[in-house]
């Protein structure tokens, strides 16, 4: 750790503190929104500069609520470590008083409080590799399970999308184990979706006729994307045009229950696409 002992020596503490850090990539908890802004613009007032803002940068922060986020209440480091590591800091300083800390010693000198200071840090530190760890953990243990809860499988299967790792997030996104639940349905139409970019048709097929079962939040979409397969890959248009046309009868029968705006624009959706269907059936006949 660096300590700052007073606002005199500003300047040469900026422009030495990261000369002995090795490497070329930065780690932090919320440093990309908090520390790292903070630091800059110390930085630029001192009119000094540092290669190390032109390192890569880790914040674990991101990873944490990537994965975690919908099963934690919150995402913030105390909390990874009460249900991640389990374990809990005793006597340690909030960390909403430690700059007010920092300015009392500034004004008397006293040095006790500071020494608290100092072994927070110390445990942000550790905690934050020790976070590390188990969210690495967390990726290779689900690798394993034949099964993952529609939270995890969401998470890992997001994860691995956003990397282009299709073969990963498809088998993250079809091993979802939950029933009818929001983020199972959400799985098994990302499957569904990633099956039709790697051009299996059949897997796809079979997850929009699953999904068009029964009303969920992707009824419509499935019947939409058997649809656009029926008229464009296999060209079997009747089979394309029942698919519309299931969509606008459930439109009506439900729109008779409830109000939702989204049933105005796949009721528009839908009946375009029927249309245009009949016109390509009648000139083919």
């Amino acid at each position: 750790q660096h300590f700052l002992p007073d606002y005199s020596e500003e300047h040469g503490f900026y422009k030495y503190m990261f000369d002995d850090l090795p490497g070329d990539m930065m780690v932090s908890f919320n440093g990309k929104a908090f520390d790292l802004p903070l630091l800059i613009n110390r930085f630029l007032i001192q009119r000094t500069g540092s290669d190390f803002f032109s390192r890569k940068h880790l914040d674990v922060l991101f990873t944490l609520r990537r994965f975690f986020r919908l099963k934690l209440p919150d995402c913030t480091l105390k909390t990874a470590e009460r249900t991640l590591l389990e374990f809990e800091r005793l006597n340690d300083i909030p960390s909403e008083q430690i700059p007010q800390t920092y300015f009392n010693y500034l004004q008397s000198g006293e040095t006790s409080e500071i020494y608290q200071v100092i072994k927070h840090n110390i445990w942000d530190i550790v905690s934050t590799m020790a976070v590390m760890v188990e969210l690495e953990r967390y990726i290779e243990n689900a690798e394993k399970l034949d099964k993952l809860s529609d939270m995890d499988s969401w998470a890992i299967g997001k994860f691995y999308l956003q990397r282009k790792d299709y073969d990963r997030a498809f088998s993250s996104f079809s091993r979802s184990e939950g029933v009818e639940s929001e983020f199972h349905i959400k799985n098994l139409f990302q499957a569904s979706l990633i099956s039709k970019k790697l051009s299996d048709f059949e897997t796809a097929f079979g997850y929009w006729e699953m999904l068009s079962e029964s009303y969920n939040p992707h009824y419509f979409s499935a019947l939409e994307e058997m649809a656009k397969a029926f008229e464009h890959r296999t060209k079997e248009l009747d089979k394309a045009l029942s698919c519309c046309q299931r969509a606008i009868d459930t439109i009506y029968q439900l729109s008779q229950l409830r109000n939702e705006e989204d049933f105005e624009n796949w009721q528009a959706r839908f009946s375009h696409r029927l249309s245009r269907l009949q016109t390509k059936l009648s000139k083919s006949k």
